[in-house]
């Protein structure tokens, strides 16, 4: 049966889960205290499998991901249906720079 969110286990799962965050992502990790402490209660843990898709050309971005244990590749399509990869980001990086940028869409 899943715990009520406000349950004490359950809030310290979260807050070990958020400070997991702002020591693998190095990004996370560069910002000052107090600006990590805005961006915390944003935070959620993903975890996805293999090959799955985060964003797909034209459609509005609806989350960042800033990768802690992923390596996600950044794939063009080309208008012959041949795909390249354009870039790479781990753990040093974010994913979904659009969505804050003010584009919105990759």
């Amino acid at each position: 049966m899943p715990r009520p969110a406000d349950s004490p286990s359950t809030h310290r799962v979260v807050q070990s889960t958020r400070n997991a965050a702002r020591t693998t992502n190095r990004v996370i990790a560069t910002l000052p205290f107090l600006e990590w402490r805005r961006l915390e209660p944003h935070l959620e843990l993903v975890e996805l499998p293999t090959g799955a898709m985060l964003y797909e050309s034209g459609v509005v971005l609806q989350h960042v991901y800033f990768p802690a244990t992923a390596v996600v590749s950044l794939v063009s399509s080309m208008q012959d249906g041949a795909s390249v990869e354009v870039a790479v980001v781990g753990s040093e990086g974010v994913v979904g720079v659009c969505a804050f940028m003010g584009a919105g869409t990759p």
